[in-house]
């Protein structure tokens, strides 16, 4: 072979062995790279994997985050959410759950409605292998909520302010509850569970602060009913702490609602605010324990009421500076018909340390302000009335079988007694008056008669620091079977004496008028009690004075002042 050949042949075959021998380096640097990546993406997504199986919490992006919020808040029309922190979290059971913190709800421009600090969702894993962001459980841990009521006792969450307009009843508030869980992302939801909450409500119409803490809340969704019931602890701006337990149940289909409360160591003034009903509780200065349970309709309208109510030793204190009347406890219950504007108490017992009354009957709300009140006209059947004190009557005594006409009104506080009947088997006596709470004290105006009665059955009610010198004296001086025509009056005011009047006729008496001579015997006439003095008139009498003879008293008056 000719020598140039042979090396045109080397030369070819050295300019190929570099070329050959670099591929096997390229490919070496391609499967490194590649091994690299995956290795590092696995890693990545067991990393992941892990954190989220380990039950740890995974950061969702702001820029998700952000979406979401845009989106929540374009559906509403206004900016109403902002959300803080998002995280997703996969426990051992394979379940996701998304924890939402500090979220903030309501109007930037007029502060938070509400501050829920936690808040966790449980996703719908069907729903989830569909796409759609699902929960099918809320679980709330710690809340700040601001609920105002209006005037008119419609509710407004605390961005809304003052404005009317945004109120909204029970039944409304319902109706858009139910609209948020109906939409597509909380359609699946069947439960929310809340703790840790505080809830202030501020009353317009009374000017009062009400703040739930550490109350807690459970709402549950059927097909035919929402169910909610909240417990908490109360405070009122005093040192008083008390228990409540609410229970809201929303028919779907009729749109109707049923509420119940159960309120332990209440005060009675706060409960008379929450609705005109029971707004005579209002003048009661003590706490009570009760149930009460309602029937909404879908209009928002009272259709039923019916509750029973234990009050604890307090007193009747409509205004602070009068002075109480001290009751050892009280209970009631009664049903209130809104058609009628009427409520039947099937039981009403008062205890105090002078007795106990029971009554049954039932009242108007009369005077109406709105929905509000202005009197209370009632009638009431009084089964037992029974003293047996010490300081005021004689001796223990009972009545029975008493009815009573009456007005109540709360501002001023004023008691109209159109009647009050007493029908005896020996007695029959009727009674009227007024009573007062005024800012220098009570104003009582009384007045009692009876066509015939017992004279010491007059004694026995007659209160004993009422004109208690004419009382004495008829007492110890005038021994007469049966008392006619009797009339009577106390009239009374806060810092002064009782003043008493009287009028009364009587035969076949005896009077003691001197202790040196006897009696008068077959004494006729009558007497009268007025401006504190009392007087007796004689139309007949006889006076057996010895050996003189008897001497007749007819004409005879006797005076005696009542100081």
């Amino acid at each position: 072979m000719d020598k140039n050949v042979e090396a045109d042949v080397d030369e070819t075959v050295a300019d190929a062995g570099p070329a050959k021998a670099a591929r096997p380096r390229v490919r070496r640097r391609e499967i490194g790279f590649s091994t690299m990546a995956s290795l590092t993406l696995s890693a990545a997504i067991f990393t992941f994997l892990f954190l989220m199986l380990s039950g740890r919490a995974v950061p969702i992006p702001e820029v998700i985050r952000d979406r979401i919020e845009a989106t929540v808040n374009a559906r509403l029309g206004a900016e109403r959410v902002a959300l803080g922190g998002m995280a997703l979290i996969i426990g051992r059971d394979g379940i996701p759950r998304v924890s939402l913190t500090n979220i903030k709800l309501g109007n930037a421009a007029d502060g938070a409605v509400a501050v829920l600090n936690n808040l966790g969702a449980r996703l719908s894993p069907g729903r989830l292998l569909q796409g759609d962001l699902a929960a099918s459980e809320l679980l709330l841990s710690g809340a700040q909520i601001t609920v105002r009521r209006t005037a008119s006792g419609a509710f407004a969450f605390g961005g809304a302010g003052g404005d009317e307009s945004m109120a909204q009843s029970v039944p409304q508030i319902l109706d858009l509850v139910d609209a948020i869980f109906d939409s597509s992302a909380l359609s699946s939801l069947r439960t929310v569970e809340a703790g840790g909450i505080v809830l202030s409500l501020e009353d317009a119409r009374s000017g009062r602060i009400w703040q739930a803490t550490n109350a807690s809340l459970v709402m549950r969704r059927a097909d035919r009913a929402t169910t909610l019931s909240l417990a908490s602890d109360v405070f009122n701006g005093t040192d008083n702490v008390a228990e409540v337990q609410l229970s809201v149940a929303r028919n779907l289909t009729t749109s109707g609602v049923s509420l119940g409360a159960t309120v332990n160591r209440m005060p009675a003034a706060d409960i008379a605010l929450q609705a005109p009903v029971l707004s005579w509780l209002g003048v009661l200065d003590a706490g009570l324990s009760g149930s009460v349970r309602a029937e909404i309709g879908a209009d928002g309208r009272l259709t039923s009421l019916a509750g029973t109510l234990d009050i604890e030793a307090g007193a009747l204190r409509p205004l602070p500076d009068v002075p109480p009347v001290e009751f050892s406890s009280a209970r009631t219950y009664f049903t209130f018909d809104p058609s009628r504007q009427r409520i039947d108490f099937s039981e009403l017992a008062v205890v105090s340390e002078q007795g106990r009354m029971t009554a049954t009957g039932h009242t108007y709300l009369a005077e109406l302000n709105g929905p509000w009140p202005g009197a209370f006209l009632g009638q009431f059947d009084i089964g037992t009335v029974e003293y047996d004190g010490e300081g005021i009557f004689p001796e223990p005594f009972a009545l029975s079988g008493l009815k009573a006409d009456m007005r109540l009104r709360l501002d001023p506080f004023t008691v109209e007694l159109g009647q009050l009947a007493v029908d005896q088997e020996e007695a029959r006596i009727r009674a009227s008056g007024r009573i007062t709470a005024e800012a220098d004290g009570w104003h009582v105006a009384v007045d009692a008669g009876s066509p015939a009665i017992q004279s010491e059955r007059v004694l026995r009610y007659w209160p004993l620091v009422v004109s208690p010198v004419t009382r004495g004296w008829l007492a110890k001086n005038l021994k007469a079977g049966e008392l006619r025509d009797v009339s009577a009056g106390i009239r009374y005011q806060t810092g002064s004496k009782p003043d008493a009047i009287l009028s009364f006729e009587f035969d076949d008496g005896e009077v003691s008028f001197l202790r040196a001579m006897p009696p008068l015997t077959e004494a006729a006439g009558r007497a009268t009690l007025f401006d504190r003095r009392f007087t007796l008139y004689l139309d007949e009498g006889r006076v057996d004075a010895g050996p003189p003879g008897v001497l007749n008293a007819a004409g005879s008056i006797f005076s005696v002042p009542d100081t």
